[in-house]
Order: C-alpha cells, then sequence, then structure tokens
C-alpha cells in the first residue's frame, strides 16, 4: 500500500491509480462512515463511497491535504448526511399517517379506521393535507 504523500502525489498527477489505491486503503474507512448515518444501504453506500472518489479527484488539484483520511472521512461523511437529508426530506415523510394513527383511537370503529385509509378518498385527503401543508412552509409536491 502507498503512503499518503504518494496518493495525493497520483491525485495531482491525474493517475487513475490514485483512485484504485485510494478505494484499497481508505475504502473500508469510508463505507464505515457512509454505512453509520446511512445503514446497510448497499446501492446509497456504493454511490456515496464512489461519489468520495470522485469529489477527492476534483478537489486535489486545488487543495492537497496534509491528513489523507479526516479529508476522505469529511467528503464521506457531507455525502451521506445529504443523502440522509434527501431521504427525510418533509415532502418525502408526509405526517399524514402518524395523524391518522392517532385519529383511530378517537373515532368510531377504532383500528379498522387505520385499515382502510388507503381507500381512494382518503389518499386523496392526505395527499391534499401534504400539499397544504408544504404550500404553508414554502415547498412544493
Amino acid at each position: 500500500m502507498l503512503e499518503n504523500w504518494a496518493i495525493v502525489e497520483l491525485f495531482w498527477k491525474r493517475s487513475e491509480e490514485a483512485l484504485r489505491e485510494t478505494s484499497r486503503k481508505y475504502g473500508a474507512y469510508c463505507r464505515t462512515i457512509i454505512r453509520n448515518l446511512l445503514g446497510n444501504r448497499r446501492e446509497d453506500v456504493e454511490e456515496c463511497e464512489n461519489d468520495t472518489l470522485l469529489s477527492a479527484w476534483n478537489a486535489m488539484p486545488t487543495d492537497r491535504p496534509q491528513r489523507l483520511a479526516p479529508f476522505l472521512g469529511r467528503i464521506a461523511r457531507n455525502l451521506a448526511l445529504d443523502r440522509v437529508d434527501y431521504y427525510t426530506a418533509q415532502k418525502r415523510s408526509c405526517p399524514a399517517q402518524y395523524l391518522l394513527d392517532e385519529l383511530s383511537e378517537c373515532l368510531p370503529g377504532g383500528r379498522r379506521w387505520n385499515r382502510s385509509w388507503k381507500a381512494p378518498h382518503w389518499r386523496r385527503a392526505s395527499a391534499a393535507f401534504c400539499a397544504a401543508r408544504a404550500a404553508r412552509r414554502g415547498l412544493s409536491l
């Protein structure tokens, strides 16, 4: 395995060997960081790892990191956090189901209400609720 300074030098020479060596030496480290934030979503972990290498490739001509592991770790963490933000965006996690669960205890029929909420009129009502909520917050669906 190459030393960090040699890997950075390969990046500066724009050698694709830099990507292979970085992946070999720091791939498990980056995957661990990403997996800790995203869980075991294999495709997302692989994509973030590849994006980490691409970001390092693009950053190297202007940035010569003294310590490669924290440099790569920061990139991997930021990309994984961006993916977490994407998955937990308000428009993708509308609380309508949670509200209906709470309502089911107040309505006649109890839990049967909860099972029938997927009927077309309830889907439309929950979509309208989510759209109105997003509009109040300045989001678009």
